[in-house]
């Protein structure tokens, strides 16, 4: 289908603009005089807006169309990405990227709402996985692809070409014709306020909703810490380390490639405790002194891991509110990436304290028991449906 397709491509671009700091690491420390662990924090200034503007973007898209509002974001996210250019120092880089991930907010949750209100439940898990294949060619192009081009391209330069592409990705937008559904009922603060009171006091919602909070805090309190861990203790190059993180994304593609086989072989819930063993096995492994492409290998796990569980909590948020898909979707979205937000500042915490290996050791656990308990829990809730 066209529609999803671009949707898709700005699927891309926005994931691509959430990594792509992590390569950038030594450019951005050296540029700005701050310690590259501190650069970990434009993570944290992109997810939180990205969650917090979801419950803004959701009822905007059920009201007036999901593709239009995907479409606006999209252009005004692309414009701030080459503000980042700008930025006179590290802290207006922090805003912009804040503001940023406000409007970058609008298209994943929205894109995933399409695929709701387009495709029957009973192959919408598989529809998901072709859709997130976009999300994950991002990450990569945001990890490796800037990472090459770092060595020859300073920031300033990328985040002007990237923001060109997201411009690019809008016009095609403009040219698909929209299929989503619209609602007739006026857009109110009262009415979304309302709706989205609806959907928290299902206990499905409210277990799922914790759970995918959970999911993003315990994993990116990881990934985001590997490519300074690489830098500060390996001291390897942009190039290097952009390769590295962008097998995240490998592990992605991965699975997105043989999604039909694991439910067919492990089912929803084994899917889910099997995501949280691999990502502990992966954090266990990365304080390691090995060679580079054995880090590559546990993002690799990582990345793996992290679809194992998403596509499965993803695929439930489509049914949380069938009336109400975008605010539902945007819900979710919103208690993942407040989780992704949360999750590096309190590890930058936990590294200060204890330091790399041992920060990635407790997540490790973490990660463990998550995958069990989350399992569990989603199979205790929707029997008593």
């Amino acid at each position: 289908m066209p529609a999803l397709i671009a949707l898709a491509a700005a699927a891309f671009l926005s994931t691509m603009v959430l990594r792509m700091p992590e390569p950038l690491v030594p450019q951005l420390a050296h540029d700005f005089g701050v310690l590259p662990s501190e650069v970990a924090w434009l993570t944290t200034a992109y997810a939180v807006p990205y969650a917090l503007f979801q419950l803004v973007f959701g009822p905007l898209g059920d009201r007036f169309g999901k593709t239009l509002v995907v479409r606006s974001a999209l252009i005004a996210l692309s414009l701030l990405i080459m503000a980042y250019a700008l930025a006179p120092s590290f802290p207006v880089l922090i805003a912009t990227r804040f503001v940023s991930g406000a409007f970058g907010g609008a298209i994943i949750p929205l894109g995933l709402a399409t695929i709701g209100d387009t495709i029957a439940l009973e192959r919408r898990q598989v529809a998901i996985s072709r859709f997130m294949l976009a999300v994950v060619m991002g990450q990569i192009a945001g990890s490796f692809v800037t990472g090459l081009v770092a060595e020859v391209v300073p920031w300033h330069g990328i985040a002007i070409g990237y923001g060109a592409i997201g411009l690019g990705v809008a016009v095609v937008l403009f040219l698909v014709p929209s299929s989503t559904t619209r609602s007739a009922e006026p857009l109110t603060i009262g009415g979304a306020l309302a709706r989205y009171a609806t959907i928290l006091k299902r206990p499905q919602a409210q277990v799922l909703l914790t759970i995918v909070f959970v999911e993003g805090m315990f994993i990116f309190s990881v990934v985001p810490y590997v490519a300074p861990y690489l830098t500060e203790i390996r001291k390897f190059s942009s190039s290097s380390i952009g390769a590295v993180t962008a097998s995240f994304g490998l592990g992605g593609a991965a699975f997105s490639l043989t999604t039909a086989l694991l439910l067919r072989l492990l089912g929803g819930y084994g899917m889910i405790a099997a995501g949280g063993f691999v990502a502990a096995v992966a954090a266990v492994l990365i304080p390691l002194d090995v060679p580079l492409v054995a880090y590559a290998g546990f993002l690799f796990l990582l990345g793996f891991a992290f679809y194992l569980i998403h596509t499965n909590l993803q695929t439930r948020a489509t049914e949380i509110a069938p009336e109400a898909r975008g605010s539902a979707l945007a819900t979710f979205a919103c208690s993942l990436f407040l989780g992704t937000g949360l999750g590096p500042a309190l590890m930058g915490q936990v590294i200060r304290g204890v330091g790399y290996a041992e920060g990635f050791y407790i997540a490790a656990v973490l990660l463990a028991a998550f995958g069990v308990v989350a399992a569990l829990s989603m199979r205790a809730i929707e029997r008593i449906r």
